[in-house]
């Protein structure tokens, strides 16, 4: 999964917009948002809110933060670790619920 989503057809005007304005400050910092290790993460497929608008403005407004301090490319490769690290968090309270919903089912 790219931390900086790339844009497809069916997506909102505001989140193409986002996606835009996170790409934006990606390239300020010569990273390329849809080839660059620093912008990618495992992630399985299907997991409530990585995709949403909500994810994304999060994502957006935290590396607003760190650009708004003129910091350097290895801040925002730091933040971008970090929203990697809230993705692999997502994920694993994913798989914790479908562990608990399949055992409940099979009582």
């Amino acid at each position: 999964m790219r931390i900086i989503f790339y844009l497809k057809k069916g997506l909102g005007q505001k989140q193409q917009e986002l996606v835009r304005e996170g790409q934006e400050i990606l390239k300020r910092y010569e990273i390329e948002p849809l080839i660059v290790e620093e912008n990618l993460v495992w992630e399985p497929s299907r997991i409530g809110g990585q995709h949403g608008i909500e994810r994304l403005q999060h994502i957006v407004y935290e590396l607003k933060e760190v650009d708004s301090f003129g910091e350097t490319r290895e801040k925002i490769v730091e933040m971008l670790k970090l929203l990697g690290e809230e993705a692999e968090s997502m994920k694993q309270r994913y798989f914790k619920f479908q562990l608990v919903f399949q055992l409940l089912n099979k009582v």
